[in-house]
């Protein structure tokens, strides 16, 4: 068990590390140093204010669909043309509600033309996620860490090509993503058509609402860990009279953050089918120890990188960004402290989505957004992008600590709370 899992997860991140960081610490820092801080933050602010309300593209049906192929791998081919068309309703809705939203806040002519080009990306993007879904949950993993990274591979590509040329802009770099994830989806809907083989039916309503009843649950989770984990940026911008200024400082940190959760979310893309075919076959043993075996990987390594974002906090930003000034570090270090538990979500909290006790983490997460709001409120207007990164830690700790009493409860003391059973759901 161990080995295999090692030898995927080498090869994923491996696959990733190449990759991803060029772009991040690459691709995306040379934007925000070739614009002044304020302009990055503003378009920072709006690219968290679409991922706001992404899960209304997913509507819960990513894992849900995960969870499903993983236990029972025809479900994939009765299924996918009719999820696809639900994924194609949930884009049209995610459109129309996103703007109707945006006419409350505070953007310029700008940043709305940003958004909308954001949005058509992040549709992309979500349908490459269902696609590679089922990648995932067959098995496929190897084939699955491609697909990961292929949307960044060509986007570095255009990018460097617009660089080469003199033509690298704000805008250029949005519309090379949209180029690159374009091109990835086809391909990945073309690997999921040869190992899936799936069969093509007709639009049909009824089972659609099927689906979405069953998948509710996952996006009602989706709805609230998306906004806890990204609206302080947006609560910067909006909040404080220098709030793009501010949120742009925030983004030097958060970039960091997000390139370190990219390591603990392809540890999770691993385990959700795992711990999903594990629960169906009743594998406790099995399931104890890879729950150990992942969180304790994952401790170790987030807990070294904040000790070395604590002492080297300065020198890391001011080698990074040219505009990086003492506030900057102490910002950073702050923020890299919610790593810790960040990390052990992904292995705690995928494990109880495996398991489908969503309603156990919808009262966590719903009570973690409430908790994120009320001290970014309090503590922004008085410590600025500071505030949002103490409202994180607080958050993440008290997240991790909940889901991680109530696998071990069940693990040890509670077995029988296992779920086996498959959703018996086709579409025909």
């Amino acid at each position: 068990m161990k080995q295999k899992f090692i030898s995927n997860l080498f090869f994923l991140i491996l696959a990733n590390v190449i990759i991803k960081p060029f772009w991040i610490f690459g691709i995306d820092r040379h934007l925000q140093n070739s614009i002044n801080t304020s302009d990055y933050g503003a378009y920072f602010a709006v690219f968290n204010f679409s991922f706001l309300l992404h899960i209304i593209l997913d509507g819960g049906i990513n894992n849900f669909n995960n969870i499903e192929v993983s236990r029972d791998a025809t479900y994939l081919k009765k299924n996918l043309s009719n999820l696809f068309y639900l994924k194609l309703i949930l884009s049209f809705v995610y459109l129309l509600v996103t703007f109707s939203i945006v006419c409350f806040t505070s953007y310029d002519t700008n940043q709305i033309q940003m958004l909308f080009a954001l949005m058509i990306n992040m549709i992309l993007l979500n349908l490459i996620l269902f696609f590679r879904s089922n990648v995932a949950a067959l098995q496929y993993f190897k084939t699955d860490s491609l697909l990961s990274v292929l949307d960044r591979f060509l986007a570095i590509i255009f990018c460097v090509l617009l660089i080469v040329f003199h033509q690298f802009s704000l805008f250029n770099f949005i519309f090379a993503q949209t180029l690159a994830l374009f091109i990835s989806l086809l391909v990945s809907v073309y690997v999921v058509y040869i190992i899936g083989q799936p069969t093509l039916h007709p639009f049909n309503k009824n089972h659609l609402l099927d689906i979405l009843k069953e998948s509710y649950p996952f996006a009602i989770l989706g709805v609230l860990m998306s906004i806890y984990y990204r609206i302080d940026a947006v609560m910067i911008e909006q909040l404080l009279p220098n709030g793009k200024e501010q949120a742009g400082i925030y983004a030097a940190s958060y970039r960091l953050l997000d390139a370190l959760n990219m390591i603990a979310f392809l540890v999770a893309s691993l385990l959700l089918p795992l711990f999903s075919k594990s629960i169906k076959h009743r594998e406790i043993l099995h399931l104890k120890k890879l729950v150990l075996f992942a969180s304790g990987i994952l401790l170790c390594m987030s807990v070294v990188v904040f000790v070395v974002a604590y002492f080297q906090s300065n020198w890391i930003m001011t080698h990074l960004y040219k505009h990086a000034t003492t506030s900057w570090s102490e910002v950073f270090w702050v923020l890299l402290f919610s790593f810790i538990p960040i990390s052990l979500t992904y292995v705690f909290g995928t494990f109880l989505t495996a398991n489908k006790n969503l309603s156990y983490l919808n009262i966590i997460s719903l009570i973690a957004l409430i908790i994120n709001v009320i001290l970014n409120f309090v503590l922004i207007p008085k410590q600025y992008a500071l505030g949002a990164c103490i409202a994180t830690g607080v958050t993440q700790v008290f997240v991790v600590c909940l889901q991680i009493i109530y696998v071990l409860y069940i693990l040890y003391f509670k077995p029988e709370k296992l779920k086996y059973e498959t959703t018996v759901t086709t579409i025909s």
